[in-house]
């Protein structure tokens, strides 16, 4: 009272820093357009938040233990994410990076046209909690299936003449693949050229 020089402050703490999680991002695109013959790389960094961590533990320098980053993936018609160790049971999207922040996946691992979401999650192994966890989604559109160019060769005869054709098959997307392995139907039409009656 009077001439008093106190005062009386009061503060309260809007969330614990003790919950600070490690900083995760992409390297490279996160939006990937490509055919379904090439091969997918993805590929994360990840860094620790050192001011929080010097803020909660109170000794500047404390690490909380070593970064962890696990890879998640949602295809188009899928609703929840999955990991993609559980994903890669039907073979075709096994990972085979060896490095924990990076995927590698095989040529022809997706189907034509179709798009697929890949989510990097890190997190400290040290330092269990209930914040969000830090991530990075990666969005893939797999461009669809270009047409197979096929050229027929055959000689210029006489209609009463036998004559034998041969077919040649190139595909954009597999260009050494043999040709055994297309499967080819005939259609004969007649064709007028200029001049003809």
């Amino acid at each position: 009272l009077g001439n008093s020089t106190e005062t009386v402050a009061s503060a309260s703490i809007i969330g614990l820093t003790s919950q600070a999680e490690p900083a995760v991002s992409a390297i490279g695109a996160t939006e990937i357009t490509l055919p379904h013959s090439d091969a997918l790389h993805l590929a994360v960094s990840t860094r620790e938040a050192p001011f929080a961590l010097q803020c909660a533990d109170r000794n500047p320098g404390a690490s909380a233990g070593r970064t962890n980053v696990t890879w998640h993936y949602r295809s188009s018609n899928q609703l929840s994410w999955q990991s993609l160790d559980a994903s890669s049971a039907n073979g075709l999207l096994r990972d085979l990076a060896k490095d924990p922040n990076k995927v590698h996946l095989a040529p022809l691992a997706f189907q034509p046209g179709t798009f697929h979401l890949f989510r990097a999650v890190a997190a400290f192994d040290m330092r269990p909690t209930l914040a969000p966890r830090p991530h990075v989604v990666f969005r893939v559109a797999v461009e669809p299936l270009p047409q197979v160019k096929v050229y027929i060769i055959g000689p210029r005869l006489a209609s009463q003449c036998d004559f034998e054709l041969e077919a040649e098959v190139w595909d954009p997307v597999r260009p050494t693949a043999p040709k055994e392995d297309f499967q080819f139907s005939w259609i004969c039409s007649s064709v007028v050229q200029v001049g003809e009656h």
